[in-house]
């Protein structure tokens, strides 16, 4: 039951990034820590740029956080690896969630962040 909720859950997400304007619209998260000290975190843009792609605009999308699409592929096998059981015993997911290579990602999206400020 919990893996079609999460399911529809991003069907519903991906739909509403898809039709609806996120540029225009005042329900769309803002950033705290730009807000408060003008420094992009690792996530900004990351509103903006899935809508831009999910319209087919990647080269927009790209623009808005290239870091975040870099890393896209391994945190998409890290979640596929959280939600499904069988996706579990895939040899690229089991390797996505050793605590190593969790750490060293996060690490990267870390240091990513820091690097878009300078």
């Amino acid at each position: 039951m919990k893996r079609y909720f999460i399911l529809l859950a991003v069907i519903a997400f991906v739909a509403v990034y898809a039709l609806g304007d996120v540029m225009s619209e005042h329900w769309a998260l803002q950033c705290p820590l730009y807000h408060l000290t003008g420094w992009q975190c690792p996530l900004c843009g990351i509103q903006r740029g899935l809508h831009a792609a999910l319209n087919g605009r990647f080269a927009e999308a790209w623009h808005y956080n290239p870091g975040l699409w870099l890393m896209s592929p391994y945190w998409l096998l890290w979640m596929a690896g959280g939600i499904s059981g069988r996706a579990a015993a895939w040899l690229p997911v089991r390797w996505c969630s050793q605590d190593k290579v969790l750490l060293t990602a996060t690490g990267i999206l870390l240091l990513w962040g820091v690097f878009r400020n300078l």
